[in-house]
């Protein structure tokens, strides 16, 4: 191979890698929107430092329900992150969060954060601070073999 086809080769190659990289390194972006009233729901593995649900809720659900938990948030809160984890991506569990404003965010499904493993974890943040009341969330069996078991958090 000649030198010149050498230098084409490395540089196609220097090029793949980089645009490999640019995907991994964008797959862990984890903004996904502002709504209209500034609040960014972001995805995050470990979830953020804000709020989270003091004590843990777990359950079970099959194909088909819908069971509901509740947050309140009173006072300035600028972060509330909640997690939903069921460690098998096999079954397929859906999250939806009703703001006090009547705002809703998702539907979250377990490759929101780029990840299929069987956890959402969803951050909603506001600077100036989130609308204060009771966020009514909403686990749903969107595909499920059997029973399922989970923990919201």
């Amino acid at each position: 191979m000649s030198l010149k086809k050498c230098g084409v080769v490395l540089v196609l190659l220097a090029m793949m890698v980089g645009a490999m990289t640019a995907s991994a390194s964008a797959a862990t972006v984890d903004t996904k929107k502002i709504d209209d009233s500034g609040i960014i729901v972001t995805f995050n593995n470990k979830l953020s430092s804000g709020t989270i649900i003091p004590m843990s809720s777990s359950g079970t659900i099959i194909q088909g329900e819908t069971q509901w938990r509740t947050k309140v948030v009173s006072g300035f809160t600028t972060s509330l992150s909640i997690g939903l984890y069921w460690g098998n991506p096999s079954n397929s569990l859906r999250l939806k969060i009703y703001a006090p404003d009547g705002s809703l965010y998702g539907p979250f499904y377990d490759n929101c954060d780029g990840r299929l493993d069987g956890f959402i974890p969803v951050t909603l943040t506001k600077n100036s601070g989130l609308p204060t009341g009771t966020y009514y969330i909403e686990i749903y069996g969107y595909s499920v073999q059997g029973i399922q078991s989970y923990t919201i958090y």
